[in-house]
């Protein structure tokens, strides 16, 4: 089956999660992967900073991906992480979120 991919990114804090979810719920056939549990499940970080921020092995990462969208079994992949740009997985889509989502969301 070939999969559509679409990407969301956008800086930390805008509420990617959320829309790629309620995205999800209107696409039929869909399914929602975070980079940021991928990594950490498969622990694809090398230690984390004084911040708690991991330090992710990209290439590990480039790899757990493919293998992550490729256990997929639906249609639609919806891939979520402020990692996407450093990723090469080929989205068919790219949203790219802001502040002006949040201003959005908040009303």
């Amino acid at each position: 089956m070939r999969k559509i991919i679409v990407a969301v990114t956008g800086t930390p804090g805008t509420g990617k999660s959320t829309f790629a979810r309620e995205l999800a719920e209107k696409v039929k056939a869909s399914a929602v992967i975070e980079i940021n549990d991928v990594v950490k499940r498969r622990r694809l970080y090398s230690r984390t900073d004084r911040f708690g921020s991991r330090i992710v092995n990209i290439k590990r990462l480039d790899a757990a991906m493919v293998e992550e969208i490729g256990k997929v079994d639906k249609g639609v992949v919806v891939v979520v992480g402020h990692l996407v740009p450093e990723l090469h997985m080929h989205p068919n889509m790219i949203i790219v979120l802001g502040p002006a989502w949040l201003s959005y969301q908040n009303g």
